[in-house]
């Protein structure tokens, strides 16, 4: 006997195409009827000419909880589309891909993983067309839940509208820089420095002197620091533009699981503003989230401008604004044994902690014991997230900056997402105050040696008394040790005889 499942395709969008997808159908069906897919876009020569196409599709559960598969695209017209070819995908997320067969224009196949009852999956017809015409996929998402057996169900629900009831908030704002791990510049997969960018809180420049001739040559991968649970409801919008015309691509992605996504698409950039938005996306949990450009077949001496990125967060009324300042910061470093910050070692940070001075003021301070050592290195996290996420280092780059004192106090420059790190001179020993000033970006240290303690310690006494290098108290220093004497206010070191 036939087995059926019922399907609802719910905010069709086009992906990977020559423009950002303009979603015109919300349809529903039901296998054994042609269930459809319809996108609007533009097409790839000339970057004006707006058209639609259309997948019709049935999907039948098999007698082993597989799918088969029957499609045919419509309204792709040769002379809009030029490079399309037949090569066609059927992917569902958990599930994988498969290759559909064409005769006669009706694509056809039977996947090979196997669906259980009563669960929801997503995915995409992908339809390939040649690069170096049109540039990208026509990709037709959709969503059904499985029902394995029984008879003929009717139509599904009406699709709902996740933003009901929600408010749009923006949680984007860039980092000063892009980390250099972050950046993959390579002309012919060659690493390059012909290349520029600038952030703001809201835009990107990219200036590219030397030409790219593949996808992936030209990676700025842009840390958000925003998370999204499965809860969340979430979309991302921008405008972008190139002075000389070729197909870029963005993707927004989980930092470290490059097949943990929710964008995945190309961009087919002009000299004209085009404005990109994706669907909206809930039940994609994504952590540590990695903003992706590539621009991967620029041309040489190209400028592309990003504008107006929006990461959008739809909340509930009695959802708390996000935090805009993190509750604190932990100090890491040679002191604590520059252990992986990680929510199972918060315990190691206990005593490692800078509070903030007064909630939402992205002020911090806490006060250090350290002793004398080589490469007394530390910089700081401002969340137990892993070694590659929430640093706050000395500069940007995964190196140390050797520092020194000048009237017991250093001041200076600090990178969100630095991974560099602030090193003590070797033979340093006390208390350091640090304060971080997260608005201001900067740091200051104020050092208390251990001498400055004996100086206050025998500040009251005229008695003469010993302590060696490390600021110990020697009741009884022998011979052949060097010491400090203390006597009054006057200090010197002297050899025991």
């Amino acid at each position: 006997m036939k087995k059926f499942f019922t399907l609802v395709c719910l905010g069709a969008s086009l992906c990977g195409t020559a423009m950002a997808a303009e979603t015109v159908h919300q349809g529903q069906g039901m296998s054994g009827e042609n269930a459809y897919s319809e996108v609007t876009f533009t097409n790839g020569q000339d970057g004006t000419t707006k058209a639609t196409a259309k997948v019709v599709y049935t999907l039948t559960a098999t007698a082993d909880n597989n799918i088969a598969i029957e499609a045919k695209f419509e309204n792709l017209d040769p002379a809009t589309f030029i490079g399309l070819v037949d090569d066609c995908y059927f992917f569902v997320e958990g599930v994988g891909e498969t290759t559909l067969n064409v005769a006669d224009g009706v694509y056809t196949g039977t996947t090979a993983g196997t669906f259980t009852e009563g669960t929801t999956y997503t995915g995409w017809f992908k339809r390939m067309s040649s690069g170096a015409y049109y540039g990208g996929d026509l990709i037709f998402p959709f969503e059904f839940t499985y029902t394995a057996g029984g008879e003929e169900p009717g139509p599904g629900p009406e699709p709902t509208d996740p933003t009901d009831g929600r408010t749009p908030k923006n949680v984007y704002n860039a980092p000063e820089t892009i980390p250099a791990d972050n950046i993959f510049f390579a002309p012919g997969w060659n690493p390059s420095d012909q290349y520029s960018y600038t952030l703001t809180a809201d835009a990107a420049t990219f200036v590219l002197t030397a030409a790219t001739f593949e996808r992936w040559q030209a990676q700025f991968k842009i840390p958000t620091g925003v998370s999204f649970t499965a809860e969340d409801v979430y979309q991302l919008e921008f405008d972008y533009k190139a002075d000389n015309a070729f197909t870029g691509h963005v993707k927004l992605y989980q930092n470290g699981a490059d097949d943990t996504f929710a964008v995945d698409q190309d961009l087919a950039m002009t000299a004209e503003v085009q404005h990109f938005k994706s669907p909206v996306y809930t039940d994609k949990p994504l952590e540590n989230i990695i903003l992706l450009f590539d621009w991967g077949t620029n041309p040489a001496n190209t400028t592309i401008e990003v504008t107006n990125i929006k990461l959008i967060k739809y909340v509930t009324g009695d959802e708390p604004e996000p935090a805009t300042t993190p509750e604190q910061l932990y100090l890491n470093g040679a002191i604590v044994g520059w252990v992986e910050p990680s929510e199972a070692n918060a315990d190691k940070f206990a005593d490692y902690i800078l509070a903030e001075t007064e909630k939402g003021s992205g002020i911090y301070t806490g006060e250090f014991e350290f002793e004398a050592k080589e490469n007394n290195s530390f910089r700081f996290y401002s969340k137990l997230d892993g070694w590659d996420n929430s640093s706050i280092g000395a500069s940007q780059n995964d190196q140390q900056l050797p520092f020194t004192f000048t009237d017991n106090v250093y001041e200076g420059e600090i990178f969100i997402g630095g991974k560099g790190s602030w090193q003590l001179p070797d033979d340093f020993a006390g208390k350091v105050k640090m304060t971080v000033n997260l608005n201001d970006k900067n740091i200051k240290l104020e050092a208390e040696t251990k001498q400055d303690s004996i100086e206050s310690i025998e500040a009251e006494s005229a008695d003469a008394v010993y302590y060696n290098l490390q600021g110990v108290r020697v009741n009884e220093p022998v011979a052949g040790q060097i010491v400090i004497r203390r006597q009054g206010n006057e200090v010197s070191k002297l050899l025991v005889k």
